[in-house]
């Protein structure tokens, strides 16, 4: 912008030196000025150290700039955070406000409520852009230990804040940040897990024989083949758990990491003759979860995603198939060069899952764990009643 204005400058000067070019001389040294103050006036001011109240600026002088915003550093970016990016630096600021707390001197608080009302007021532009946020922040203000005189501060202090300390606590009670957070995630996957077990019968050998003619007398043999399949419908729930060293711009390099609750629905279609063995099903079950785990945005029923800070366990906010991984190293090649960066790695966890195969033929139907031994004793005796179908 600065050449073209610089080249609008060359040409009214050289116009000027000839006296037929006087007035439009004049008339483009106009025009490159008033573009010159248009740009200054209209080029958008970063949301950073020195936007917004005091306290602001105080906090913002008091942290390394090359910090991000979650773990102590200044927002530098010329648009409001997110929701999610201000829970993510209150939530890691609470930590370590509380374990400064204890022995903090009078000068560590002053610089615990100026951070406190550095998220508050980037909250208040949040809020602005992307909707409310103020209630989940003071929720977790409350549920955290040992903050009690920050509470009291920011209750006394209300002309330093952008809301209604009262009102919003109350509207904090309803607050579902636990829920956003993943909080509860540990126990919805231990109760579908029990709900899985829960809906598989117990059958006794009898029960497992008497099947077995069932389905090979729906399925029925013509010209020396079963005309008819059994369909396979697996279900499986895997707890799961991923990690990934974050990027340090974003994350100071923390290891972010994500446990859940991965599920696979899907179904097939086998002859009498065809049906697989128990190996076979989990080698399927395990191709279908590893597919969905590698290639679906959503494989997670239910998930949470928390980072170590201060030597605590903190709950965030975070996708990590789309957080950038740490730094690795440079690859240079002939033409072109560029970086490494850490990958999101599974991580084996010992809490096991549980995978429901139900097989149907018309209305017979017959459920299984498949770790069960049940399972293989049902398939060994529709092979055999299958192999020989005339045995009563």
């Amino acid at each position: 912008m600065l050449k073209i204005l610089a080249a609008i400058l060359g040409i009214a000067v050289i116009l000027y030196s000839v006296p037929l070019g006087i007035l439009i001389g004049f008339a483009i040294v106009g025009v490159a000025v008033t573009a010159l103050w248009f740009v200054s006036s209209f080029t958008p001011e970063p949301i950073g150290p020195h936007r917004g109240s005091e306290e602001m600026s105080e906090a913002s002088d008091k942290v390394d700039e090359d910090e991000g915003f979650y773990i102590g550093g200044v927002w530098d970016e010329d648009f409001a955070p997110s929701t999610d990016d201000c829970i993510n630096a209150w939530s890691l600021f609470l930590v370590e406000a509380k374990l400064s707390s204890p022995v903090a001197s009078g000068e560590e608080r002053e610089r615990l409520v100026n951070r406190a009302l550095y998220i508050l007021n980037l909250a208040a532009l949040s809020e602005e852009e992307h909707g409310e946020v103020f209630p989940d922040l003071l929720y977790l203000l409350e549920k955290q230990t040992g903050l009690a005189w920050l509470q009291n501060w920011l209750v006394e202090n209300p002309d330093q804040l952008g809301f209604d300390y009262a009102q919003t606590l109350k509207k904090s009670k309803a607050s579902a940040i636990e829920q956003h957070l993943g909080m509860d995630s540990a126990k919805l996957t231990q109760e579908k897990i029990r709900q899985i077990h829960e809906s598989i019968p117990s059958y006794d050998a009898a029960d497992i024989l008497r099947m077995a003619r069932e389905f090979n007398d729906f399925c029925k043999i013509r010209d020396g083949e079963f005309h008819k399949k059994i369909q396979v419908n697996i279900e499986a729930v895997e707890p799961t758990c991923f990690r990934l060293a974050a990027g340090e711009l974003k994350w100071g390099g923390k290891v972010l990491v994500e446990t859940g609750l991965v599920r696979v629905n899907f179904s097939r279609q086998y002859s009498v003759n065809g049906l697989p063995d128990v190996s076979a099903l989990k080698e399927v079950t395990w191709e279908e979860l590893y597919e969905i785990k590698e290639h679906s945005p959503d494989y997670f029923m239910c998930s949470q995603v928390t980072v170590e800070h201060e030597g605590e366990i903190v709950p965030v906010i975070a996708c990590l198939d789309d957080e950038f991984g740490s730094y690795v190293r440079t690859v240079n090649e002939s033409r072109i060069s560029y970086d490494i960066l850490e990958e999101k790695q599974e991580v084996p966890i010992d809490e096991k899952g549980v995978t429901c195969v139900t097989f149907i033929a018309g209305e017979l139907q017959a459920v299984f764990d498949i770790g069960n031994d049940q399972i293989s004793t049902f398939l060994e005796s529709v092979r055999e009643e299958g192999a020989n179908p005339d045995a009563k």
